[in-house]
């Protein structure tokens, strides 16, 4: 209790230096998640399980909040005005997770937290914190792409050296971990699968990078970790984001031509070098997920009326799972989230991100690539339990759902964008001396 009061304390200060800039406390909150895996929170909490064990990252977003709502309530009102069916769904989502978790006993508090209620306040924050606000938005999106640039070179470092470097003793309190035998690497992230998603997402947000050289020197960079991660689903997103980028991008004819060029020689490099060796391992044997996946589909519409209104509580999923004799977890968070709180809660959840990506990204925008990134931000978790267990998934899901709804709100003549893929060529970022550039 007494670390708790602490986190708190400090999460209270925080909050209030930066009431005028909680856009601040979303950017730490991030970097928090990315920074500090969920294995490794007992290290400051001093728990491992339950409510106490929730993530810092998360108390400093309720925490800012209440803070907000204390002293600067307008702009959340504001932002609540504008989104009231996602508001009221996302309330009636929660309250019916923490009551069927509570009614069933399942203990999904944590997850609660750490992975629905958090993140949806802080799209609410960014929301309402920077609207209109070119400053702000681009350093959320800049943060999102050195997260993962700093990621990305810690994963290779780990691939080289064969080791985690950092929180290593809870890693080995995984059951899937063993550091002898392990071959996939995740910088500070949760899991492989976990950095792979913060990489996808990334690279479509670095599509709107102005300066040519730093894009694909980015867009290089996160695919050579995504390999290292060794997720089939990333590296095809890499792969078709880079691709889309030496077609899309605005250069000239030779500066298109070298990029192509330079592209295949490093595609070359990249693929004789030992950094893809676990990569083709497991394209030639999956470990039987492909399996695992199909198994747990057929199980999930096998059963599909029993969880139709109501489901057996937060992380009951995995319970379910081993007991229909599934060697993993359903493999999907959507699926994970049915049989847990009800179809009917479930697709309410997903349907109210769904609607804000069909909304917010038909329109062309000035941030390049924020539709793709929310797209890819909404789809991944649905092949993966990335949303059923606590790590930066929900974080980053709805703060790029967050970037999406901003995108629109910013003056369309005043963003820096020429050099960016797919920007309008009349725009003037070349010359652009603005401090906010894309460029970073």
């Amino acid at each position: 209790m007494t670390r708790l009061i602490l986190i708190l304390g400090l999460a209270l200060v925080a909050a209030l230096l930066l009431r005028t800039r909680p856009v601040i406390a979303v950017v730490m909150a991030l970097v928090l998640w990315v920074a500090l895996p969920s294995i490794a929170v007992r290290e400051i909490t001093g728990e491992a399980v339950g409510p106490m064990a929730t993530h810092p990252a998360s108390w400093l977003v309720l925490v800012t909040f209440a803070v907000q709502l204390m002293f600067r309530p307008g702009p959340l009102g504001s932002a609540v005005a504008r989104h009231p069916l996602l508001t009221l769904n996302g309330a009636i989502f929660v309250v019916g997770c923490l009551w069927t978790s509570q009614a069933n006993g399942s203990g999904g508090i944590k997850l609660a937290l750490d992975q629905i209620l958090a993140p949806m306040l802080l799209f609410i924050l960014l929301v309402a914190s920077a609207h209109g606000s070119r400053r702000d938005t681009l350093l959320v999106r800049n943060t999102i792409l050195a997260l993962a640039a700093a990621q990305s070179v810690l994963s290779i470092v780990q691939a080289q050296l064969g080791r985690m470097l950092l929180f290593e003793a809870d890693y080995e309190t995984l059951y899937w971990f063993n550091p002898l035998k392990f071959d996939r690497w995740m910088g500070t992230t949760d899991a492989p699968l976990t950095l792979a998603y913060l990489l996808s997402v990334a690279a479509a947000l670095a599509l709107g990078v102005g300066n040519v050289a730093l894009r694909f020197s980015l867009l290089g960079l996160y695919l050579v970790s995504v390999l290292i991660t060794q997720s089939r689903t990333g590296v095809a997103i890499l792969c078709a984001v880079i691709l889309y980028a030496v077609l899309r991008s605005r250069m000239a004819i030779w500066a298109r031509v070298l990029a192509a060029l330079a592209s295949l020689a490093a595609g070359y490099i990249l693929l004789s070098s030992t950094l893809v060796v676990g990569f083709a391992s497991r394209l030639a044997d999956d470990t039987g997920s492909a399996d695992a996946r199909q198994r747990a589909l057929t199980f999930i519409f096998g059963n599909w009326t029993g969880y139709l209104f109501a489901g057996e509580g937060l992380t009951a999923s995995y319970t379910v799972a081993r007991g229909a004799g599934l060697a993993t977890s359903i493999e999907s968070s959507i699926l994970m989230y049915a049989v847990d709180v009800g179809w009917a809660l479930a697709l309410m959840y997903f349907g109210s991100q769904l609607a804000l990506i069909v909304r917010h990204g038909v329109h062309r925008h000035q941030l390049i690539g924020v539709s793709l990134a929310a797209v890819i931000a909404f789809l991944l978790p649905q092949v993966s339990s990335a949303l059923a267990t606590s790590n930066l998934s929900g974080t980053l899901l709805w703060i790029t759902l967050g970037l999406l709804v901003l995108a629109g709100t910013i003056e369309r003549q005043r963003w820096p964008a020429a050099q960016a893929v797919g920007a309008p060529a009349s725009a003037s970022a070349a010359t652009s001396r603005d401090s906010y550039s894309p460029a970073m």
